[in-house]
């Protein structure tokens, strides 16, 4: 009797096609896994201005926070004691005033700021937080 070409192919060398299945398979939870060991989460975004000027342009309200490290370790942070801080009090005046005038964006960088204090856990976790930095057109208030 006669087998058809399509399950001779199939079953021609299948060892070699078993194998390389579940060689994909294993890659497949190796790359899933990899991706549980970050969290992402929306945190408040806090600016701070100067006194005497207002934002001209549009500002966002809340960042994106990324843990990275050890699961059993990122889900321990509690993300709504994290808020973000871009603080432009610590801008010269002269910068302020050249920056009206010429109409150049001044840049902060953003700060993390937990309220239970700091812990370091540098050499476990890695936080970065999405903006990095701030941008602010200013003008002063009359």
């Amino acid at each position: 009797m006669k087998t058809n070409n399509f399950s001779r192919k199939i079953f021609n060398n299948w060892p070699a096609k078993l194998c390389c299945f579940l060689f994909a398979v294993c890659i497949v939870f190796v790359l899933r896994f990899q991706m549980y060991n970050s969290h992402q989460v929306n945190i408040p975004l806090e600016v701070r201005i100067p006194e005497g000027y207002e934002v001209v342009n549009n500002l966002d309200t809340t960042a994106v926070l990324t843990i990275r490290g050890d699961r059993k370790i990122i889900y321990m942070i509690d993300p709504s004691q994290i808020t973000a801080v871009a603080d432009f009090s610590v801008v010269t005046e002269a910068e302020i005033e050249e920056s009206i005038r010429t109409g150049v964006p001044l840049i902060v960088r953003t700060t993390l700021v937990y309220d239970k204090g700091i812990v370091d856990l540098s050499e476990e976790i890695v936080l970065t937080i999405e903006p990095s930095r701030v941008r602010v057109l200013l003008r002063e208030v009359k």
